[in-house]
């Protein structure tokens, strides 16, 4: 029972802290896996185009100067001709005809004479944009070229190949774009050919084009249909390549609770809780702080998961069921809770623990994905092992059964599955997982920073025969501080340290009730004694036992507390921890709180208390819960006169019913406070007693001091005495009482009357017993086993006689240094930090470089892209009429408009090409008849326009590519097209034959987009942009951490009082952090430039990733500035600079998807200047496709730019670097070096104070 109230005090404790920052913890675990679900169900849009389906309503096919009209908004205003050097004949006739209708349109109409003009004049971007509206190209008329017919093909946009489909609209690429071209073109023909022929048996008269003719396009799906079918497509995506982003909703926990725990345990306060709470088991108390830890971050963040799996289950796995989709991610949660507990195991330090962390998940996420088609023993290892790669492996396997439209069956393997586990068996390995992780975390944690040892004993039960009386008991304990593994390991480098003895075979009783003060010197072990009697160090021999009855309080050295919990929730906490079956009422608890002084400051957080403040809050949680026995380390260290004496009051009030077992160096403090007073020197027990005890036995100064006077002349010599002589004092110093009594006997004599008189102190047994003072002093140590019977000798040697020379402290004098100077020392302390604190620096080194190294596989063997068209592949397949691939099923009507006969010999040369195995002319009975039997095999002939419509709907899957309603008394003329795929073709085709069919003219027609320019390695070099990307905005926050804890440990503050100026310290910290990136920016421009020679000048890119990471360090110490830990620091920095980054390219993207064909290359450039206005990281893009010339972004009309420095090339990212450096630099100097100035008066720029400031001269001072 206690241990459940343990662990909810715990829980509680943990839910008080998260809630003081409501905002971000809101933020993190519910809005964020909610903002992740929804566009994980939204981003299967993504990847198709917005579309409506359905059956549009039939409306007339525009004219020519209309459909210009419409188009102009997109800036496409230039119609080109070409006769293919067809002059003066038929053809040319046609297109003056259509020249003047453009004309007349008010818009622009070319002739040209080859279609490689059309390259020049129709020149498309790499998205497939021109500035044509279309162009004709003609390759033969019944009189010119061959075939004898006509022939000639519409080039579009090739951006228009994809046709979107809007049954809603009329305006429709196809409606826009070709049907009025086409008709118009047909329509020319029509006019130029009619009374030319004067038909045949076979082939009927020719005819006019009707004025107008209507259309309507249809799809093959409804809108349901079409959105089960992106659905399945999506689910295709989840299981090939997206299935590990969907890992992000339940994420953020591991960043969370991996930093939230590792700063808990730098902070030193999961040691001060696992000794203070009152387990018969050490692993009790560890216990009860890891289930609350996981009870309290999962409640926090479970809304998030069950609301985030219910949107994921509505918008992307809608056949499974509600239950399937909920549950696992609940279980999953918790899982990446327990790998969160057991990740921030083996971290001592939280700047890099959470990052690390989730790093890891994203690794092995990726790890999961990756692998191609795995063996059913490589996902049960790794879905067993790992909670991210079994969260990769359940998605996939939702997501096949989503793919074939089934519910997930748990029990069952997924059809398609390359692995045999059903999704049950995932489920028990989520369960394993969630019990196991801790554990393991448990142990680790135990093992790397665990203090529990053999040689500690906590005896619960009152009166035990191994303490008797006494409530603490130290035999022979030892403490040595071996060198760390990591310098063993490098000891080929510099050779390790030795050994620290810290204390040496220790003996040591405390009485219940009894003052215990460890007196010493700084390093005499006193710390390191008191830390393994509360238990918060490991003993490296001997045994410490201590009564455990009544509970166990400790005041740390440092004062470790909870930032954001007041005073009475500390007090509370602890007397729940310590006390769980007999808690304090609230007014008890605002008695120990007026008890240490804090009565005013009840309310308010801890830190906002002063030291001393903070130092009674420590006493408080010490002393709540009852604790029988209390240690405190340094009780007064740091602390204002009033507050010591305060504290004093507070431990002598405790005195006889607590045992209190303190470290001091303070001589005034052990003397008051102690019962009993323990000498420590060099980690040995010097003496022990009381202090009347140790000022008798090894006191052995008893004095007598006698002012000078003009009637004192001489005074009397003492046999055996001591007499020391200064400037106005005479002092005669006696080893024993009675020769202090014969000193007084002999002034008395002399008729001296005026002496003061004082008995030995403990500060003398304290010098006369620390070896530390001696060696000090330059005197060697003595035998530590030799007795203090020689009394007089000893102050023989601590004291020499009249006119010995004594030694005093050489301080260096001070002296003003310039800003110059002062960075460079500060440059220097960087580098000594370094020594100890080098991971993050490294990771901010190979994390670039490695990904520059790894993402040059996505560019290897390719070659420089080019601007000008003939250095470019192009996409311009044609299409149009073919036997090889007819499978046309059409719908025609009425039926008695339709002759078999007279309609194949009309459309029968328009597929000559595919016809060649027979004889295809136009008096052919073969080819006739063939193309007979093709009209009767694939048309649906229908009398009614009603049963024209309906058959269209009825029969839509099948129908291609439409319909063809040639016209009665009561309906114009109409074509029906399928237009969701095909293209433009489609509309190509139903038209052409319904132009044929009505104007009885041979017309070969078939369409093309212009010339498309297309690296097939745009995708790898993207690959390569994104993943250099990720690694340019991940590495600068490692430079923010040092300057982050400097501010936090108020270690800036510290500097800046005594004469550190901003602008040395910045430069100097900026100096050291930009070594990283010229070093890194160095290795990544010679690897690129060894590896690939694709690159346009390469020796721009050095400059703006070196300018890159200036003003990305500068960019993180001003977040540095503003952040309460690292770990947010880090988040700050890395996190925004990833967002901009992935804004920068969905900006782009989305510019490209949605602008006005004409208006993207502007709009880029205004998404580049917007975005890298506020994110360096945006410059950086910026430059990456200029050195791969991806999207021709470094071209400047057919060929690259000349001047690479211009400010659409590099030089626009490079001043803009410049720009936000010297910025970010005035913003980071601005705060500090104002107040500074006003304070100092702008006088002086070293670190000594100038000596015109001084209040006073000085000057050197004799102590008596």
């Amino acid at each position: 029972m206690a241990f459940l109230r343990q662990t909810w005090t715990l829980t509680l404790k943990n839910w008080k802290i998260v809630s003081r920052h409501a905002v971000a913890a809101v933020f993190i675990a519910l809005i964020l896996p909610i903002a992740l679900t929804t566009f994980f169900s939204f981003a299967k849009n993504l990847f198709v185009l917005p579309a409506v389906y359905g059956v549009s309503d039939p409306r007339q096919i525009r004219s020519l100067p209309n459909a210009l009209d419409a188009a102009a908004g997109a800036g496409r205003q230039t119609v080109v001709f070409v006769n293919n050097g067809f002059a003066d004949g038929d053809i040319d006739r046609v297109i003056d005809t259509l020249a003047q209708a453009v004309e007349s349109a008010g818009k622009v109409a070319l002739r040209r004479s080859s279609t490689a003009d059309l390259r020049t004049e129709c020149r498309s971007n790499l998205r497939g944009v021109s500035r044509c509206y279309g162009a004709v190209v003609f390759q033969s008329s019944p009189n010119e070229g061959s075939g004898g017919y006509w022939n000639y093909t519409l080039r579009s946009d090739g951006a228009l190949r994809n046709m979107v489909v809007d049954v809603d609209s009329d305006r429709n690429d196809a409606q826009i774009y070709l049907l009025p071209l086409q008709r118009a073109v047909n329509g020319a023909i029509a006019y130029v050919q009619t009374g030319l022929n004067a038909g045949s048996s076979l082939r009927p008269q020719t005819r006019p084009v009707p004025e107008f003719i209507d259309e309507y396009p249809f799809t093959s799906m409804t809108q349901e249909e079409r959105a089960v079918r992106i659905r399945i497509n999506y689910q295709s995506a989840i299981t090939n390549w997206m299935g590990v982003a969907f890992m992000t909703s339940v994420l953020f926990i591991t960043y969370h609770l991996t930093g939230f725990i590792a700063t808990e345990r730098e902070s030193g306060m999961t040691r001060l809780l696992d000794a203070m709470m009152p387990v018969k088991r050490r692993w009790h108390a560890q216990a009860a702080r890891i289930v609350s830890y996981h009870l309290a971050f999962t409640l926090v963040y479970l809304p998030g998961w069950v609301i985030g799996s219910l949107v994921l289950r509505a918008g992307v796995f809608a056949r499974t069921s509600v239950a399937t989709v909920l549950a696992y991610h609940v279980l999953n949660g918790i899982a990446m809770a327990s790998f969160s507990i057991f990740a921030s195991s083996i971290f001592k330090k939280a700047q890099i623990s959470g990052i690390a962390a989730v790093l890891a998940i994203i690794l092995l996420g990726i790890l999961a994905q990756s692998v191609s088609y795995p063996g059913t023993a490589v996902v049960a290892a790794l879905a067993f092992l790992f909670t991210p790669c079994n969260y990769v492996y359940f998605i996939t396997f939702m997501a096949r059964y989503e793919r074939v439209d089934a519910p997930t069956n748990l029990t069952e393997v997924a059809l398609e599955n390359p692995w045999g586990l059903s999704g049950i068996v995932l489920w028990v390995f989520l369960v394993v997982q969630i019990f196991t992780y801790p554990l393991l975390g448990a142990v680790v944690e135990s093992k790397l920073h665990g203090t529990t040892t053999k040689g500690r004993n906590i005896v619960f039960q009152p009166g035990a025969s191994q303490l008797d009386d006494s409530a603490v008991r130290l035999e022979c304990f030892t403490k040595i501080y071996e060198p760390s593994a990591l310098r063993i390991f490098f000891s080929f480098v510099s050779a390790p340290q030795e050994p620290v003895v810290a204390v040496d075979n220790l003996t040591l009783n405390v009485r219940r009730g009894q003052i215990l003060a460890l007196l010493g010197a700084n390093g005499s072990g006193k710390s390191t004694t008191l830390d393994s009697i509360a238990g918060t160090s490991k003993l490296t021999s001997g045994t410490v036992t201590v009564d455990g009855t009544g509970g166990l309080g400790i005041a740390p050295q440092k004062n470790v507390m909870w930032d954001d919990l007041t005073v009475e929730q500390h007090i509370w906490i602890f007397n729940r921890l310590k006390a769980p079956g007999k808690v304090a009422s609230k007014q008890e608890i605002r008695d120990l709180i007026n008890s240490v002084d804090l009565d005013s400051k009840c309310k308010a957080m801890s830190k906002t208390l002063s030291g001393g403040q903070k130092r009674k809050l420590q006493l408080g949680m010490m002393l709540t819960g009852g604790s029988a026995v209390c240690c405190v380390d340094e009780v007064s260290s740091g602390i204002d006169p009033l507050s010591r004496r305060k504290i004093w009051d507070i431990l002598l009030a405790e005195r006889g019913r607590r045992t209190i077992v303190l470290t001091t160096h303070f001589l005034d403090e052990a003397d008051l406070l102690a019962d009993h007073i323990a000498i420590l020197s060099k980690g040995r027990l010097r003496a022990d007693g009381s202090s009347v005890e140790l000022k008798d036995r090894l006191g052995g100064r008893y004095r007598v001091h006698v002012h000078k006077d003009a009637g004192i002349k001489n005074l009397p010599n003492v046999e055996g005495i001591q007499k020391r002589i200064s400037f106005d004092l005479v002092s005669y110093i006696a080893p024993t009482s009675s020769l202090a009594a014969q000193i007084i006997r002999t002034l008395e004599a002399n008729g001296i009357h005026e002496y003061r008189f004082s008995g030995p102190t403990i500060e003398d047994v304290f010098l006369q017993l620390a070896e530390e003072v001696r060696e000090e002093e330059g005197e060697p140590a003595q035998d530590t086993n030799s007795g203090y019977n020689e009394k007089a000798t000893s102050l023989a040697k601590s004291h020499p006689m009249d006119g010995a020379s004594q030694r005093g402290i050489h301080l260096l004098d001070g002296r003003r240094i310039g800003y110059l100077q002062q960075a460079a020392v500060l440059f220097r302390k960087r580098v000594t930090v370094l020594k100890t604190n080098w991971i993050p620096y490294l990771a901010a080194f190979v994390i670039p470089v490695a990904a520059a190294g790894l993402v040059t596989l996505f560019i290897k063997d390719q070659t420089k892209a080019g601007c000008s068209p003939s250095e470019e592949r192009s996409l311009d397949q044609t299409q149009g009429f073919s036997l090889s691939d007819l499978n046309w099923k059409l719908v025609i009507g009425p039926r008695s408009k339709l002759n078999l006969t007279a309609a194949a010999s009309v459309l029968l040369p328009a597929f000559n090409a595919a016809a060649g195995g027979f004889d295809s002319g136009p008096e052919s009975g073969t080819g006739l008849e063939f193309a007979t039997q093709l009209l009767q095999e694939n048309a649906t002939l229908v009398d009614t326009f009603d049963a024209f419509q309906s058959t269209i709907v009825n029969r839509r899957i099948e129908t291609l590519p439409g319909g063809l309603w040639l016209g009665d008394d009561s309906v114009l003329p109409t074509i029906a097209y399928i237009a969701n795929f095909n293209g433009l073709v489609n509309p190509l085709l139903a038209q052409g034959l319904m132009n044929m069919l009505l104007s009885n003219v041979t017309v070969a027609m078939s369409w093309a987009p212009f010339a498309t320019p297309w690296n097939p390695d745009t995708g790898n070099s993207l690959q390569f942009l994104i993943y250099t990307g990720i690694a340019l905005s991940a590495y600068p926050g490692f430079f923010a951490l040092y300057p982050s804890l400097e501010r936090r440990r108020m270690v800036r503050s510290l500097q800046y009082s005594n004469g550190v100026r901003p602008l040395p310290l910045w430069l100097a910290y900026l100096a050291f952090d930009f070594t990283i990136v010229i070093a890194s920016t160095t290795l990544i421009t010679i690897l690129w430039v060894v590896l690939s020679n694709i690159w346009y000048h390469v020796g721009y890119i050095f400059l703006v990733f070196l300018l890159y990471g200036l003003t990305a360090i500068l960019l993180a110490y001003v977040i540095s500035l503003f952040c309460k830990t690292q770990l947010s620091t880090y988040a700050w920095v890395a996190a925004g600079q990833a967002v901009m980054f992935l804004l920068y390219l969905v900006a782009y993207m989305c510019t490209v998807t949605y602008a006005p064909v004409t208006r993207v290359d502007d709009y880029l450039i205004v998404v580049h200047f917007v975005i890298s206005a506020v994110a360096p990281v945006g410059s950086v893009v910026r430059a990456m496709f200029l050195t791969l010339n991806l999207f021709s972004t470094a071209c400047d009309g057919q060929q690259l730019a000349a001047n690479p420095s211009g400010v659409l090339q590099y030089g626009g990212p490079i001043l803009y670097l410049i720009l936000q450096s010297i910025i970010l630099f005035g913003i980071l100097l601005w705060p500090t070096a104002v107040p500074l100035v006003r304070r100092s008066g702008g006088s002086g720029s070293g670190i000594m104070p100038s000596p015109t400031t001084l209040p006073c001269p000085t000057r050197n001072l004799q102590m008596s």
